[in-house]
């Protein structure tokens, strides 16, 4: 019970930070050790390391979460950007056309209003 809770509340601090706050990276890695982490921890960590300037480990995060499926068009989108920047076009233009499917399939709640 310990372990859930804490790793329950690692997660929601993580998902409050800001993209950029410094302490991302501790809270990854602690999520990891608790092995708690998801496709969205993983999209959220790939943006943080894009901001900072290292896209070749941001694409590898990205690829780890849309491996993980189930996909949505935002995970697919981010690696679509990623794909562009290391030069494989073809890629991120098929997962751009991915994550254009998924939305329309699935479409997040705002964007239906």
């Amino acid at each position: 019970m310990f372990v859930a809770d804490l790793s329950e509340r690692v997660r929601v601090t993580f998902e409050e930070l800001d993209l950029h706050d410094v302490a991302l990276p501790n809270l990854f890695r602690v999520l990891a050790r608790l092995d708690v982490v998801d496709a969205a921890v993983l999209v959220k960590q790939s943006r943080h390391v894009a901001a900072a300037g290292n896209h070749e480990a941001a694409l590898g995060l990205a690829q780890n979460a849309v491996d993980r499926g189930p996909r949505n068009a935002e995970e697919l989108r981010h690696l679509a950007y990623l794909l562009a920047w290391a030069g494989r076009h073809q890629e991120s233009r098929s997962r751009r056309m991915e994550a254009d499917a998924v939305a329309q399939i699935f479409p997040w709640p705002e964007a239906r209003a």
